[in-house]
């Protein structure tokens, strides 16, 4: 029978996908050899393929989700942010350290005049 409509091309497509039962799924692969077996079996594929696809692509989604919106473990933030203190330069350090940079400077500028 055929359908008439504006939505007939959905009977058509969809018609092969509501036949596939278990019982006629294994006649059709034991008469695997025969062009409408063959349709069958490679719509069963495909469906297959399609499912595994979406599975796949919901679970990385999903996993992504996930790991968006639980917030990290108090080892993971510790690792991030550091938890030792590192020890600061004293006053006579950071003395030596601008005159070791004043003395480049004035090399730089002594060249740059030459």
């Amino acid at each position: 029978m055929a359908h008439v409509g504006r939505h007939a091309h959905y009977y058509d497509v969809t018609r092969h996908m509501r036949d596939i039962h278990v019982k006629s799924l294994r006649e059709t692969y034991r008469l695997a050899h025969e062009p409408e077996s063959m349709r069958r079996l490679a719509d069963v594929y495909w469906l297959f393929i399609v499912c595994i696809g979406t599975l796949a692509m919901l679970g990385s989604v999903g996993y992504g989700m996930w790991l968006l919106f639980v917030p990290p473990s108090r080892e993971v933030s510790e690792a991030v942010v550091g938890s030792g203190r590192t020890s600061g330069f004293d006053k006579a350090e950071l003395q030596k350290a601008v005159q070791e940079l004043q003395k480049r400077q004035d090399e730089f500028n002594a060249m740059m005049t030459n």
